[in-house]
């Protein structure tokens, strides 16, 4: 799978003047709700975002976030916290960048913490339920730039049926 080598996070930002098709982004969110999950409970609910003041909103919450003001869309990723939500979650947010990257589509994933209140902030501007958290910001767009794809391997990170 070379998406697994050519998805690489965008930090600088997207070509802000391009967007995503609406058949290209309900394709990126079918495959992060074709990702496996315990007992198939589904915990996750995408919020979808292209409103550019939205957009703008949501790049001034951290050094980190900036690159969402230049995405054509995000998706906020909201689970109901459980025992297995977050594993699948995460497996979630993998399938839609890599479908991205399959569509040359570029992203960015930004885990969303409770530092200076960001969970607040993204739960008001946005109506999240209080019984969901924000669980993580994938910025979606068009590459500005060309970033080389990934080729690690480091073998001294293997440890063979012990550590």
């Amino acid at each position: 799978m070379d998406e697994i080598y050519k998805r690489r996070s965008y930090h600088d930002g997207f070509d802000g003047t391009k967007k995503i098709s609406d058949d290209d982004i309900n394709a990126i969110l079918k495959a992060g709700m074709n990702a496996p999950s315990a007992n198939d409970t589904q915990p996750w609910e995408f919020v979808l975002i292209n409103d550019a003041e939205k957009l703008q909103e949501l790049s001034s919450l951290n050094h980190w976030t900036r690159a969402v003001g230049t995405s054509s869309h995000t998706i906020i990723v909201c689970m109901k916290p459980d025992i297995y939500a977050g594993i699948d979650c995460g497996i979630a947010v993998q399938n839609i960048v890599l479908q991205a990257a399959h569509m040359d589509i570029g992203s960015l994933i930004m885990g969303v913490h409770d530092n200076e209140g960001y969970q607040q902030k993204i739960k008001s501007l946005l109506n999240i339920p209080d019984e969901y958290i924000a669980y993580s910001m994938i910025a979606l767009g068009y590459p500005a730039e060309t970033i080389p794809p990934n080729d690690k391997w480091y073998p001294e990170k293997i440890r063979l049926n012990s550590f």
